[in-house]
């Protein structure tokens, strides 16, 4: 099993607080074949020389500097200096557990997956969540793995907590100048698996920091969330997955009218023609998503007032707060 080499890819910007436990954590792996792949992404603080000290200290870590480009971009970039059979990415202000990558290689190994994955806690702010871990193994197909992206309670969505086969990157890359870029591959890459294995226990640390593009104040790269999903949706379209297809549909409008009250209650300067866009989004689906087998009662309704008019849904969550 240690002959298996995994690249850990890791893109780094802005990140001086948090780097040296991210880095440390991977370091202290118990499973130590690995190499870790820093892409600094320009980033202007002192990350890019914290991360060549760590490589003068440990052989195994890789330091890439590149000029910024999003997450998106460093993470294609480690992708290509990558060398290893598996792939696994962590975000730098995060950090694992030290038998993160022991656990995930023993899961695709006994169970020939192509993917594994583990539950996280969530640190940061208020929240440090820990919950109970049973050493629950499911495996899944494709088709159920897809189906888990909608459950609250994992991390199937995200990029981070897993390992995949490096083959699923051969064509697969991140889209560039996009935010929420889990969203948009999650589902094609899964979609080519042919067994993915998960465990509940927890070995990803995830942290929410108050200045983190996913938890900042909204603007209109916020959308490239709405886009994830409708890309996505239009996938299983295409692909003949009905279920899949209506269930996105629905998840797709719940997030189109979360923006359009976001916008509303914005000070953008063209939030009239945004509002507009987004109501002939919705009316495009409106009916396929009412009459959809697949949309629970209380979606139904929300989107039903919701084609009434936006105003009226805000007048009764007024009333229902």
């Amino acid at each position: 099993m240690e002959k298996i080499l995994v690249s850990v890819i890791v893109p780094v910007y802005k990140v001086e607080e948090y780097i040296e436990e991210c880095l440390e954590s991977i370091i202290k792996q118990t499973y130590e074949n690995f190499e870790i792949v820093i892409v600094d992404d320009g980033s202007p603080d002192n990350c890019g020389r914290i991360a060549e000290e760590y490589a003068l200290k440990d052989k195994r870590i890789k330091v890439f500097h590149k000029e910024n480009g999003g997450v998106s971009d460093a993470r294609n970039f480690g992708i290509d200096q990558a060398k290893g059979e598996y792939f696994t990415f962590i975000d730098s202000d995060d950090y694992v557990s030290e038998n993160f990558l022991q656990e995930l290689i023993k899961l695709v190994i006994d169970f020939e997956a192509d993917i594994a994955v583990c539950k996280n806690n969530v640190i940061g702010q208020r929240s440090k969540t820990k919950a109970s871990e049973k050493n629950i193994i499911l495996k899944l197909t494709a088709f159920e793995a897809l189906e888990r992206l909608y459950m609250s309670n994992g991390n199937m969505g995200t990029i981070w907590g897993k390992l995949y086969k490096k083959n699923f990157f051969e064509e697969i890359r991140f889209p560039e100048g996009r935010i929420c870029e889990d969203e948009a591959v999650i589902h094609r890459i899964i979609y080519n698996a042919k067994m993915i294995v998960l465990t509940d226990k927890r070995l990803y640390q995830y942290r929410i920091r108050e200045n983190s593009i996913t938890n900042s104040k909204f603007s209109l790269k916020n959308l490239d969330y709405m886009k994830a999903f409708e890309e996505r949706m239009y996938f299983y379209k295409e692909k003949k997955l009905e279920k899949l297809y209506e269930k996105t549909m629905a998840a797709y409008c719940s997030i189109l009218i979360k923006f359009y009250f976001e916008i509303y209650r914005s000070d953008l300067q063209d939030k009239q023609a945004q509002l507009l866009n987004l109501m002939e989004k919705f009316n495009l689906i409106k009916d396929a998503v009412l009459k959809s087998r697949h949309t629970k009662i209380k979606q139904k309704l929300i989107f039903f007032v919701f084609g009434l008019g936006p105003k009226i849904l805000m007048a009764i969550m007024k009333v229902f707060a």
